[in-house]
């Protein structure tokens, strides 16, 4: 069976009734933010990551250059 969707949220859901293009509407956009949001929490945590390496990184060169002394 063909199910006809008659209406349509531009650029978010489509439905058959109103009422279902708007719930496809909001759990695409519920969507789009949380995968949004992950890929920031993602970004951010990398960059820490990388920060607390650098900082390992002087820690160790202070304590070769102490060694040196």
């Amino acid at each position: 069976s063909i199910l006809l969707k008659d209406y349509e949220i531009i650029g978010y859901g489509e439905g058959a009734t109103l009422e279902e293009a708007k719930q496809i509407s909001k759990s695409d956009i519920s969507k789009m933010i949380q995968t949004k949001i992950s890929s920031n929490i993602n970004k951010k945590s990398l960059y820490f990551e990388q920060v607390l390496d650098k900082i390992d990184n002087c820690k160790l060169a202070t304590k070769v250059i102490n060694t040196m002394k």
